[in-house]
Order: C-alpha cells, then sequence, then structure tokens
C-alpha cells in the first residue's frame, strides 16, 4: 500500500519541481527581454530627439489672436472657434486649447493633485495636475489683455508614472504659444 502512494506523490512532486523550474525560466527571460527593449528605447541620440521636437507645426487663431505649435505627428480638430483639439492617437494624449467663453466651463469630475504657478508667453498662468479614475489632466488657465483662455492636456495613467513626463510635454507646448 505504501507503494500505491509513494509513485504518485513522488510524480506530483516532479510535475511541480519541473512547473517551478519552467516557470522561473520564463520569468528571467521575460526580464531578459525587457531589460534589452529599455535598453534600446534609452540610447536613442539626443540629436533626434531634438530634432523631433523642433519639428513643429503652427496653428493660428485669427479671432483670439494666437499662434500655438503642435508635433507634426498629432491630428487638429479646429472646426470649434473657441478652441482647438490637438491628438496624439497612438499615445492616448489630448489637448484642447480654449478661449473666452470656453474657459468657463470647469471640471467638476476632476480631484487636484498639485498646483504651480507659471507663464504662458509673459502672462500669469496657473497649472493644475487633476485625476479622475485613470485619466490624468493638466490643465493650465491664463489671461491674456483680451481673453481668458485654458489649455488642457488629457492622457491614461493610474498610477501617476507619466505625470512628470506629461508636464515636460505640456511645459513645451506652452512655451509655443504666442499672442499677437
Amino acid at each position: 500500500m505504501s507503494k500505491k502512494i509513494v509513485l504518485p506523490l513522488l510524480i506530483c512532486i516532479l510535475v511541480i519541481l519541473g512547473a517551478f523550474y519552467f516557470l522561473t525560466e520564463r520569468q528571467e527571460e521575460v526580464v531578459q527581454e525587457d531589460t534589452v527593449e529599455r535598453e534600446e528605447v534609452s540610447s536613442i541620440p539626443e540629436e533626434i530627439v531634438e530634432e523631433e521636437i523642433s519639428e513643429w507645426e503652427d496653428f493660428t487663431n485669427t479671432d483670439f489672436s494666437y499662434t500655438a505649435q503642435y508635433p507634426l505627428d498629432w491630428e487638429i480638430d479646429s472646426d470649434n472657434l473657441e478652441g482647438v483639439w490637438l491628438y496624439n492617437q497612438s499615445e492616448g494624449i489630448a489637448i484642447l486649447f480654449a478661449s473666452a467663453t470656453a474657459t468657463q466651463t470647469g471640471f467638476p469630475e476632476y480631484e487636484l493633485i498639485s498646483q504651480e504657478e507659471s507663464t504662458v508667453d509673459g502672462n500669469p498662468a496657473n497649472t493644475s495636475l487633476l485625476y479622475s479614475g485613470s485619466t490624468r489632466a493638466i490643465l493650465t488657465v491664463f489671461e491674456t489683455e483680451q481673453y481668458p483662455h485654458f489649455v488642457m492636456m488629457t492622457y491614461e495613467c493610474i498610477d501617476g508614472s507619466q505625470d512628470e513626463e506629461m508636464m515636460n510635454l505640456n511645459e513645451e507646448f506652452l512655451s509655443r504659444i504666442t499672442f499677437e
């Protein structure tokens, strides 16, 4: 009777050890692949990154007297007189630049993470980092002599891991807005 129990028990132990070995080896392969991919991404020469950033396109709104630049590979929707939407569909990023009465709407669905003072083309501005579920938003509100304006950039991020990168992109976009 003890032989009947020992053999199946031995087979179970071997199966468990085999599965453990297989999973451990596979996990090491995934970690190695991930490390290689990260090394490839981080080895992009700075000249290429700077060149891509410098290749932005102009959007001019004569009604509200401003020009804003946006990356060439982004889509634009400027059908609304008071605002322009800029999209990077592949990255899940959208920027809304609105003027005049559109700035009165508010964003009650978002909660505040942080807030700081900044400037847009020499105009004092207030930039807030907000969240609502898995969506984050960077909202910059400012006024020129003629109109109130806001820039709201939204992106999907649950844990805040992209906040610094998106804040930098937002600052870059804001630095490329000029008023007549």
